[in-house]
């Protein structure tokens, strides 16, 4: 059995840090994103390939927007989902949440293909 190296053991030792120190909702909320992008990151370098790149950023976009959606619901006094106020809003939420997420991870892909594992 080969022995892990160290660089490997420093996430388990910063979740080890937090658990130590005072744990409140927003220090969970952080862990569970980190979380979150960590599998994100493994399962775009186990599926990202050259001539799929948009059907990838598609399933991603879907799957951030379904998190963020389940976020906000739970995270909202258990209010359920509500509208933004305007309209200028509603426009930037889909600039951001489409354009600019869209873009990142387009981006994104298209550098892991690119990378030798």
């Amino acid at each position: 059995m080969t022995p892990v190296p160290r660089a490997k053991w420093l996430p388990a030792v910063a979740v080890l840090g937090v658990a130590i120190t005072s744990v409140g909702p927003g220090t969970l909320l952080i862990l569970t994103a980190a979380v979150l992008w960590a599998l994100h990151l493994v399962a775009l370098e186990r599926w990202s390939r050259a001539g799929h790149l948009y059907g990838l950023t598609v399933i991603q976009l879907a799957t951030s927007a379904t998190v963020a959606l389940g976020c906000q619901v739970l995270l909202d006094d258990w209010q359920g989902f509500t509208p933004p106020v305007s309209g200028s809003a509603a426009a930037g939420i889909i600039f951001l949440g489409g354009a600019a997420t869209g873009g990142a991870f387009i981006a994104l892909s298209w550098a892991q293909t690119r990378l030798d594992t």
